[in-house]
């Protein structure tokens, strides 16, 4: 990522390779206030979210705003919204991502929830990725896993992308 100067999109705080410039995105002040609260205000090249108003202790100079609307059974982009089926920061996410006009859209993390609490999130999930691939959005674009999958989606090993 660092080689080819890849935009980083981060739904979760993992920690993982701190050292990587990275876009983090957060759909609630809940998770921005986490964020806040463990630093990574100050790793982040930018912090995008979807609330219009944040309270100044929640407020820096890398954050920027995108509209964020949902619409059941819908995916669509455009410069001032996205619009999302569901409620998910990966769907906000990706669809930061394809603002960016990217011929590859690597995921990272999207294992999916088939049992247990998050089942329900995992089978809206699995119907966002079925209206983005069917979608007009992916014409030119793959959209791949580079980490195992339960999703519908393409697969391929993180190490095959090393050069």
């Amino acid at each position: 990522a660092k080689k080819n100067k890849s935009l980083i999109i981060e739904c979760n705080n993992t920690g993982v390779c701190p050292d990587l410039s990275r876009t983090i995105v957060t759909l609630n002040r809940v998770r921005l206030a986490e964020l806040r609260d463990s630093g990574s205000f100050k790793s982040a090249k930018e912090i995008v979210t979807a609330m219009k108003m944040v309270a100044a202790d929640l407020f820096v100079d890398n954050l920027r705003y995108i509209g964020c609307k949902l619409e059941i059974g819908n995916f669509r982009v455009d410069k001032n919204r996205i619009v999302i089926p569901s409620y998910i920061v990966g769907m906000f996410a990706v669809g930061i991502a394809l603002l960016c006009d990217p011929e590859y859209i690597y995921l990272a993390g999207f294992e999916g929830f088939i049992s247990g609490e998050k089942k329900d999130e995992h089978k809206e999930m699995q119907s966002f990725w079925k209206i983005l691939l069917q979608g007009r959005y992916l014409r030119n674009r793959k959209i791949i896993s580079v980490t195992p999958t339960h999703y519908d989606l393409p697969v391929q090993s993180v190490y095959s992308l090393i050069d």
